[in-house]
């Protein structure tokens, strides 16, 4: 009796025995605090949903769409899964394992084969029961299931690092998209403000009697446009002329101003 007590402590202690060595982290080349002001900020800051940093529906939309439908995302998730799974084998190794095995045969002997004559059939039942306990000894057990925690836990960070960076890749193309959309609309406005320029300072000319290929002299106390198309800075009749069709045009008034020198 004291041999099986003594037995039994023995492989106690060996199973409280382990060989996983202690892990200790890499000192990073980074400060080992905050600096002044910052670590309070920190505390305060709340870490939020994407869903509450953009604000815009059809964004919002976008990145749904994206969550559930990439290829990349769903991998990951199912990594995560398949290391949860893992997980859970290597812990069912610390306790017993029951095995049941059952079989059942039935024989049927025909009569031209049979000693006795007659037809017959025999039925053969078997059943097997294992029980089994693999004890940890020096922690074996423990450190594959330390293993299996830690890919859990980095499969699992993987997956919110390819959600992340999902979600940021989906907001910056549809903000590069937004972006764009606004540039094209200001260059439409642009030559849309050109088009009405050149549409005003061509009433301009027409207002002043000018043809095209025609420039009247300098005593007829008109102006001519120089070959930019600006009309350049004179006195007398002529700014006046200028000066009435612009107001004209702009007024929606047709009627020309009085230019007789």
């Amino acid at each position: 009796m004291k041999r099986s007590v003594l037995s039994l402590a023995v492989l106690a202690a060996l199973s409280g025995c382990s060989l996983i060595p202690e892990y200790e982290r890499p000192v990073a080349p980074v400060p080992a605090n905050w600096t002044e002001g910052v670590e309070s900020n920190l505390q305060e800051t709340q870490v939020i949903s994407w869903r509450s940093f953009f604000k815009d529906p059809e964004l919002q939309r976008l990145i749904g769409l994206a969550l559930e439908n990439n290829r990349d995302l769903r991998v990951a998730a199912l990594n995560v899964e398949a290391n949860r799974a893992l997980y859970d084998i290597q812990g069912a190794e610390l306790y017993p394992q029951l095995d049941v095995n059952g079989n059942g045969t039935r024989t049927r002997m025909p009569a031209d084969l049979s000693n006795s004559g007659d037809s017959m059939i025999t039925s053969q039942y078997t059943a097997t029961l294992g029980l089994s306990w693999e004890l940890d000894l020096f922690g074996r057990i423990r450190s594959l299931r330390e293993q299996a925690l830690q890919d859990f836990l980095a499969s699992d960070e993987a997956r919110r690092g390819v959600q992340i960076s999902l979600v940021a890749d989906v907001a910056s193309t549809y903000l590069t998209l937004q972006a764009d959309q606004a540039l094209l609309d200001m260059t439409a406005d642009t030559l849309k403000t050109y088009e009405e320029s050149y549409a005003l300072t061509s009433a301009v000319t027409s207002g002043c009697g000018f043809q095209s290929g025609a420039c009247p002299g300098p005593d007829s106390g008109r102006i001519c446009p120089s070959e930019s198309g600006a009309l350049p800075s004179s006195g007398g009749s002529g700014s006046q002329c200028a000066d009435g069709t612009g107001r004209a045009a702009l007024v929606g008034n047709s009627r020309q101003p009085n230019v007789a020198g």
